[in-house]
């Protein structure tokens, strides 16, 4: 989980300073390896061979519209809008340009995404042998004679 605080300007000019929480769990993984075209590992070497910005920021919101997060208590939770509320902020901008602009940082933070028992279970379970689903036989139906 990556805890990051962001200072942003509001849409009214106000300064703010919010604590934003970015994690992901070993199926989002899956999913997003999925979605992204060589998984979330072939990401880094997108950014560094793509000079595209607009194919970098297409990953990058497909990647936090997953990752963001808000704390309540001992976990987080991901209501369905807040990907949406982030991404309308400035702060998502900031965050973006900050790693968009430092590759260290941009690595920092996806390494710090996805915890390595997570990772290790994605990992497993994609290189597991597939099983082919049992065939199911079609009983002959009863008769009642």
């Amino acid at each position: 989980m990556v805890k990051k605080t962001i200072e942003y300007d509001s849409f009214e000019g106000k300064k703010l300073v919010d604590t934003f929480y970015f994690n992901l769990t070993p199926v989002e993984v899956a999913e997003l390896n999925e979605e992204i075209p060589g998984g979330i590992d072939h990401f880094k070497d997108v950014l560094n061979d793509n000079p595209e910005l607009i194919v970098v920021m297409k990953l990058f919101k497909t990647l936090i519209g997953k990752a963001v997060a808000r704390k309540q208590g001992d976990r987080i939770i991901k209501p369905s809008t807040l990907a949406d509320e982030f991404v309308a902020t400035e702060a998502y901008s900031n965050l973006f340009f900050e790693l968009w602009s430092d590759a260290n940082k941009m690595t920092d933070f996806l390494n710090g995404l996805v915890p390595a028992a997570a990772r290790a279970r994605v990992d497993m379970a994609q290189t597991a042998p597939k099983e082919e689903p049992a065939a199911i036989e079609a009983k002959p139906a009863e008769s009642n004679a």
